[in-house]
Parts: C-alpha cells; structure tokens; sequence
C-alpha cells in the first residue's frame, strides 16, 4: 500500500510539472535575408490557459510591446518604418537618436519598442511582427576577416484593454517579472501600465556576421583606388575633347 500510494504521489507530481511546462508562452526568433541588409523575425505564442479570463467576455483584448535592443553594429530607419507601417509594416517607435552613415565604432546602442496586437489562431494567440534591421560598416582590422553582431532577446510586456472600463492592467498566467509605465501606443504620449512577462527561452540571441578590411591590404586598396579615379578621369576628358572636336568639325 504504501509503494502504491508513493507511486500515486510521483504521478500527480509529474502531471503537476508536466502542466506548469505547457503553460508559459513560446518565443521565436529569427534572422532572415544575408547581407548588411536583414530581417528579423520575432514571435510569442501565447497558449489559451494563460488568458482565459481575458476574452470569454468579449470586451477585452491584449496587446505586446517588445523592447528592442539594437546593437552598436546594427541601426533600424526610422524614415524606413514610418513607410512600411502604412502598408502594414510594424509599429515601431524609436527612442533613440539614429544616424544611418555613423560607422560601428561611432555609434551607440538604439531602443525601439514595436507594439503588437494579440490574434487568434484556434489554440493560442500570437503577436509577431519583421523588424528590418541594417548592419552598420566596421573599422579594419589586422588580423579578423568578420565581426560578430549580437542581438539579445528584446524584453516582452503584456497589457490588456477593457472596452467597458477603460485602460486596465491585467496580470497573466504565468510569471511576472515586474511592472512598467510605458506608452499606449507609439504614437501616445500617455503612459499605461505594462506588465512584464517571462520567457524560459535562455539561448535566444542571434548572431551575424560583417566582413571587415584587413590593415594589411590598405596600400593595395589605396593605390588601387587611385590608378582606377586617375584612369577614369582620363577617360572622361579624352571623351570630352572627342565630342568637342566632332561638334568643331561639323560647325565648319
């Protein structure tokens, strides 16, 4: 009786760990496209059991803000995301200031929050959203072909809308890391309460690659550079006084 009631025990307890694993929302992530140019794909899935209490009533819908973190490496346009997000681009505000010729070494890391709607797919919601991402140049080298640029996990918060009462804050079904004034939107500059949500991904960064100048190749590169502008400034005059001459010689 007592190894039956033992074996009982360690049942339940593993269903108990077998749920609590089920219930906590699924992150993926993504580097799409090669080159300076990428995209990067960022997803949470949120199963049904963690919001049940949101939308039975019908009234309440969630959104989540994402906070990027861009790297010293790379920069987002903001010209760029103005653009996109009137053909259904992402939401994205820029907190920082951005310089898009600024090479690595003279730049800094830029914060940009991209807000995103819940939808529904059947078992879950899901925010998610492409975020177009520019590799910035880097200073040469005297012995590395590439620098790494790293982008971290962007810390994700919840906020939830209740059409009856207003703006409220709800907490979820999961672990709450801590709480934040942030804005409602983008665009506003009201604050809302926004609760930060763990994810239990912990390799989530992403790495890319750009290739740098060798110090060891600058006098090829610069007396290569200068044969090639000399040349072609020959070019050009040597084609200017051909036209010139076969318009003189027309006129007479």
């Amino acid at each position: 009786m007592k190894v039956r009631g033992l074996k009982v025990i360690i049942y339940i307890l593993l269903d108990v760990c077998v749920c609590f694993s089920t219930v906590y929302p699924k992150f993926s992530r993504s580097l799409d496209k090669t080159g300076f140019h990428r995209e990067l794909l960022t997803s949470v899935d949120m199963p049904r059991e963690l919001l049940p209490d949101y939308f039975d009533g019908g009234d309440i819908d969630c959104h989540m803000l994402f906070r990027e973190v861009i790297p010293s490496g790379a920069y987002v346009d903001p010209f760029q995301l103005q653009e996109q997000r009137h053909f259904g681009g992402p939401d994205v505000k820029v907190v920082d200031p951005v310089d898009v010729e600024k090479p690595e070494v003279q730049s800094f890391e830029i914060v940009a929050l991209v807000y995103a709607n819940l939808t529904s797919d059947g078992d879950s919601w899901v925010a998610s959203y492409s975020l177009p991402i520019h590799l910035r140049y880097h200073s040469i080298s005297p012995d590395v072909d590439n620098m790494e640029v790293i982008f971290q996990k962007p810390e994700i918060f919840l906020r939830c809308n209740d059409a009856k009462s207003g703006i409220t804050h709800y907490g979820y079904r999961g672990e709450t890391v801590r709480q934040e004034s942030l804005g409602c939107s983008s665009s506003d500059i009201i604050l809302c309460d926004w609760s930060m949500i763990q994810l239990h991904q912990q390799n989530s960064s992403l790495h890319a690659w750009v290739p740098v100048g060798k110090t060891g190749h600058f006098t090829i590169v610069t007396v290569g550079t200068v044969i090639a502008t000399t040349a072609a400034c020959f070019l050009l005059i040597a084609k200017a006084l051909k036209c010139y001459t076969t318009k003189g010689t027309k006129d007479s």
